[in-house]
């Protein structure tokens, strides 16, 4: 009776050790609950998710990767609409500018304008020692530019790539009699590779 009775709480022990990651859940998960909060606030609720560069603009897999999970994450939430990823390359191709490192009022009112969208999710990574990166992530209303919530996660590490510094600062060019007294509107766009 013993010998069960101390099999079973082994048993028992064994599927909750198997069990805590998943009950633990994915923090990308926790990220696009946390985000949709702030959906809540939006008429139409549609959005769009940009790719998440690392601080000072570098890329590196992660930077794709993270906002391919918050898409899917919030796509699966009730009520949402997400442009999809592949789509919105193509968009920003053009817009002639493939990666935004920072969202001001006028690119989130333009982004938001060209893709119909009412908010724009964006953020950033940082890599810590521990194997871990830290995910900021932000969901940005389209007309007013305001943060409309946010979270701060730290997800494992699961690419080996490097990030890459691929971003470069060009002026946008406009009408010069449409604009003679605006000062010029700088857009971050990364580097296209030559062949």
């Amino acid at each position: 009776m013993r010998i069960r009775f101390l099999t079973a709480v082994m048993a028992g022990m064994m599927v909750c050790l198997c069990a805590a990651p998943v009950l633990a859940g994915d923090p990308l998960k926790s990220a696009a609950k946390s985000l949709a909060k702030g959906v809540k606030k939006l008429e139409n609720k549609k959005l769009a998710v940009l790719s998440f560069p690392y601080h000072g603009g570098a890329l590196s897999s992660g930077s794709s990767l993270v906002p391919e999970r918050l898409t899917t994450y919030l796509a699966e939430r009730k009520g949402i609409q997400v442009v999809e990823r592949s789509l919105l390359h193509k968009v920003l191709e053009e817009m002639e500018f493939q990666q935004i490192s920072a969202i001001d009022q006028e690119t989130a009112q333009e982004l938001g304008k060209f893709l119909g969208v009412e908010a724009i999710v964006t953020g950033s990574l940082f890599d810590h020692a521990d194997g871990k990166t830290e995910v900021n992530a932000r969901l940005i209303e389209a007309q007013t530019g305001a943060v409309l919530s946010a979270k701060r996660i730290f997800v494992k590490r699961s690419w080996t790539d490097e990030p890459k510094k691929v971003m470069k600062s060009l002026k946008k060019k406009k009408n010069e009699s449409d604009h003679a007294n605006e000062p010029e509107k700088v857009i971050v766009i990364t580097n296209r590779e030559q062949d």
